[in-house]
Formats: structure tokens, C-alpha cells, sequence
């Protein structure tokens, strides 16, 4: 029996910006159910890998191919149009609506999805309030996956702690109903019970049918994570394999500690 092709393919995926490469010659290939991380040094090229896949940046050179019923590259679609094709993603800096309730800022989520036009909305057809109410029901069941977000459904997102707000963003990701959700360092500023709760969350997500590709410098996170590993180092990928291959790269321990980590 054939092997089903990867979900995510990446190939010789390259971005200059002046005489800087940001990211060069990368190749990966992410299949369906999986939970890979990207680690590196900070502006090893992980966020604008991110970016590139988003279609947040065009590359100078490659292909990003997602695999649905057919596949799909991505390269020169616009942001909205790849979330449309089943890639969600998050940022390194929190970007929920203070002022709206939980439920709305998941409720806002939905927008690729919906089809009520404004005329619809301001003259509150029938099929607005149907889908309006399928929307509410949708966003609760995504909440449900996020055990402490769903008591606080009507509360306004700005008075959720920093932990809860983190989760918030992931949730309202998920309402675009993603095949790839691409997280942006998720356990940033979380103390250790915090990030132990997240990846059993994240955990949870991948065995509701989600994959996920995770940049993140907490390396407890990412051992007890990742099916697979990738390091980056100016712009390249310098080593690939589980968390203890990678860890144990000479490559790797050079990025992150210097040449005298060698000796």
C-alpha cells in the first residue's frame, strides 16, 4: 500500500531581504497528524518561514505545496486565500480584540467561512440568524478543546490572564477549521505549570485531527511535544530527527552555545 504524500511539502523555499538571507534553500515535509517543532537562535529564519507558508511574504525562490483533496501550492496566494485552503496560524505577539468577549473574539475566526453578506447581517435574514447561531455553536465546541476558556465564554478577553489570552489566539485560529495550525512560540511567557497544561492541550488538538507546526524556545516544550524536530541556524536547516538527534548535533550545540561548546 502506497504511503499517503505529506500534507505540508516545502521545497528549496529561499527569502533575501537586502544581502541577508532570511531563509535558503529549506526543504520539509509534514504529514497529517503530526507535531513538529522548529528551534533556533533568534533570527535563524523560523518566523519567516512562518511567514512565507502564510503568505505574509512571498518567496524569491520555491514551492509550498498542501496536499487536500488535490494539491495546492501556496506561493502567490494572499493570507486570506491560504487560511481558506486549511492553514491557520498564530503570532509571537498576542493579537485578540481586548474589548470583545471570548466567544466573540472566536466568533471573529469564522469570517473565511461564513457566506452572510452585510445586507443579511443589517436586515437579519433567516439564513443570517441560522448561520449566526451555527457560528456560536461552532465556537463553543472549539472552546470545549480549551478546558479553562469555556467557563469564561462572556467575559471581555482583556481580563483573562496572560496564559488564558495565549490560548484565546489558538482557539479563534481553529475557527477558520485548519487542516495545519502554525503556532508562533504558544508557551512564551508561561511559567512551567502553564506550559505543561499547554502541550497537554496541544496534544489534545492533534488527537482531534489537527497538525501542527510549532516554533518554540522552551525546550522541556519541545521534548515532551515533538514527533520530530528541526534546527535552523542562518537561514538553513542545519539538523532534523527527535528531540535527542537534534539535541545531540554538533551543528545544533554549535548554534546555540559557540565553537568552544566543541571542545
Amino acid at each position: 500500500m502506497s504511503q499517503a504524500p505529506p500534507l505540508l511539502s516545502i521545497r528549496r523555499l529561499s527569502k533575501a531581504f537586502g544581502g541577508l538571507k532570511a531563509v535558503s534553500q529549506v526543504d520539509i515535509e509534514l504529514r497529517a497528524g503530526e507535531i513538529l517543532s522548529l528551534i533556533g537562535p533568534n533570527g535563524s529564519g523560523k518566523t519567516t518561514l512562518f511567514n512565507l507558508i502564510s503568505g505574509i511574504y512571498q518567496p524569491d525562490e520555491g514551492e509550498v505545496w498542501l496536499q487536500d483533496h488535490r494539491a495546492v501550492n501556496l506561493v502567490g496566494l494572499r493570507p486570506h486565500k491560504i487560511t481558506a485552503q486549511g492553514v491557520a496560524r498564530t503570532f509571537q505577539n498576542i493579537r485578540i480584540f481586548p474589548d470583545m468577549t471570548v466567544l466573540e473574539n472566536v466568533m471573529v475566526g469564522f469570517h473565511c467561512r461564513t457566506q452572510s453578506g452585510p445586507l443579511s447581517a443589517l436586515f437579519k435574514t433567516p439564513a443570517q440568524k441560522k448561520e449566526e447561531q451555527y457560528i456560536v455553536t461552532e465556537a463553543q465546541r472549539r472552546l470545549a478543546l480549551f478546558r479553562q476558556l469555556l467557563p469564561l465564554i462572556n467575559e471581555p478577553a482583556k481580563t483573562l490572564p496572560y496564559a488564558y489570552r495565549k490560548r484565546l489566539e489558538i482557539v479563534r485560529a481553529l475557527a477558520s477549521s485548519p487542516r495545519l495550525l502554525l503556532l508562533d512560540e504558544p508557551a512564551a511567557g508561561m511559567n512551567p505549570h502553564e506550559t505543561k497544561e499547554l502541550m497537554a492541550d496541544l496534544h489534545r488538538l492533534r488527537e482531534s485531527g489537527y497538525t501542527l507546526m510549532v516554533i518554540e524556545h522552551d525546550m522541556l516544550m519541545v521534548k515532551g511535544l515533538s514527533d520530530r524536530v528541526i534546527a535552523f541556524d542562518y537561514g538553513q536547516k542545519i539538523a532534523e530527527g527527535t528531540f535527542d538527534e537534534v539535541r545531540r548535533n554538533e551543528r545544533v550545540i554549535e548554534a546555540y552555545l559557540g565553537k568552544a561548546a566543541r571542545c
